[in-house]
């Protein structure tokens, strides 16, 4: 070749990797620490609240009292101004946040230092289905090289007709079975005591093309096939249908960049969180004056002595609160509603019918992000204001407290959850061993 055609031939970088001999594997294994020996792997903000609980013992519920007096007081207070921002939000967008305390939430937020206080501002306003996800700074920032660059909107647009017909045809094709009839039913057929996502006003419709087309004012809104899965089952053994929207079959997840990762804790986060208490608590009983440390990202060392509350048969007992219909509980934000269509078999007529929704589908990536955003200011407002050590998964908060604490801490997150608005199922487990 030319040194031309050379100098501006695409570069690539190439790594090799070479595997360990047996020895070096050995060697390497035999180092390595058992997950036991380690500290608990548990964020700062966890261990600050269980330091501080185990400081206090039962006085800390006291704090947590007295805490919920304050805001409790600060929500009257509040009464007319947050009556006159719900009376001047979208009306679709009130239909789902209508108890939410938005204000007072953000009043919280503040009082904390927490770093995300837009997410209030997302939740007055709705949330977007597609495009670039914001930088939160409460979860980790991917490397550029990880990050998945959405396409543009406007080729989403372009293949909308497309897409519409595509949809029609892949819902009309299915024959009707047990798992789409409790598709539709839980879409827009009541049933006593099971209101539909309609009956809700989650959604609106059904709707014709014809009749998008007029309501949003062009032919340019894309639709996702609604399905359901029976993978899961109730407390009684039942096959339990879940609702889940395709929005990537469509393409809407592909126009959704998102620069981070969101923090998942699931059964890892329950197990280091009771080896980091239970590491605490042993620590103390070797030490002659209940003494214990650990010791923050920061460097900082924080220290305790443990109450005499805890001295002598310490147990720790869980519970997991699950917050209700979680993504309905947040609005899709009005516009983007032209791109939050969903097509539905009408299991009656075998025919296609679109809905378009109000709250946050199941099944837009967006919406996870959108989501966590939400569960993790949640959480910060409960570990730092009101002391209470938690993790959550999504929509699952998991409690692990001491036995003598237990059931006052579990009733006052309830209160601090129906304070600002966040329903959670009453049904669950009673408190149990970890």
């Amino acid at each position: 070749m030319g040194g031309n055609e050379s100098s501006q031939s695409p570069r690539m970088e190439v790594k090799f990797g070479i595997a360990h001999s047996p020895q070096e594997f050995f060697t390497k294994v035999i180092a390595a620490y058992h997950p036991l020996e380690k500290e608990a792997d548990v964020p700062d903000s966890l261990k600050r609240a269980i330091v501080r609980m185990l400081s206090l013992g039962k006085s800390c519920l006291k704090d947590m009292e007295s805490r919920l007096r304050q805001w409790t007081k600060r929500a009257e207070a509040l009464q007319e101004e947050e009556a006159t921002l719900h009376r001047a939000l979208d009306p679709a967008v009130e239909g789902i946040v209508k108890d939410k305390k938005i204000i007072l939430f953000k009043e919280m937020l503040k009082f904390i230092g927490y770093p995300d206080q837009k997410i209030t501002e997302l939740i007055a306003q709705g949330f977007p289905i597609s495009g670039p996800l914001d930088i939160t700074g409460v979860f980790g920032v991917r490397p550029p090289e990880e990050v998945v660059r959405g396409a543009d909107l406007r080729w989403l647009y372009r293949s909308a007709r497309e897409a519409q017909e595509n949809v029609i045809e892949q819902l009309e094709s299915r024959p009707a079975d047990a798992i789409l009839e409790e598709v539709y039913r839980k879409t827009a057929k009541s049933s006593e005591g099971n209101p539909s996502e309609l009956d809700r006003h989650w959604l609106e419709g059904p709707f014709t093309r014809e009749e998008l087309d007029k309501k949003f004012g062009s032919s340019l809104w894309v639709p996702a096939p609604r399905f359901g899965t029976d993978k899961q089952t109730d407390k009684k053994g039942n096959p339990k249908v879940r609702v889940i929207d395709d929005f990537s079959i469509m393409f809407q997840n592909a126009c959704t960049t998102c620069f981070e990762k969101i923090n998942v804790t699931g059964v890892d986060g329950i197990a280091s969180t009771a080896k980091f208490w239970s590491d605490l608590v042993l620590m103390a009983r070797r030490n002659r004056l209940w003494a214990f440390s650990t010791t923050l990202s920061t460097g900082e060392r924080l220290t305790g002595t443990l109450h005499k509350d805890f001295r002598e048969n310490f147990q720790l007992v869980g519970q997991c609160l699950d917050l209700e219909s979680a993504y309905r509980q947040l609005a899709v934000r009005p516009s983007q509603k032209h791109l939050a269509v969903i097509g539905v078999l009408n299991t009656d007529t075998g025919k296609a019918e679109f809905f378009v929704m109000h709250a946050l589908p199941f099944g837009a990536s967006s919406a996870a992000h959108h989501f966590n955003r939400a569960s993790e200011a949640l959480e910060a407002v409960l570990q730092h204001s009101f002391g209470v050590p938690c993790i959550h998964y999504f929509d699952d908060f998991t409690f692990l407290l001491p036995e003598p604490l237990a059931r006052q801490v579990l009733g006052t997150v309830e209160k601090v959850f129906g304070l600002l608005g966040w329903p959670f199922k009453e049904e669950r487990e009673d408190l149990s061993n970890p």
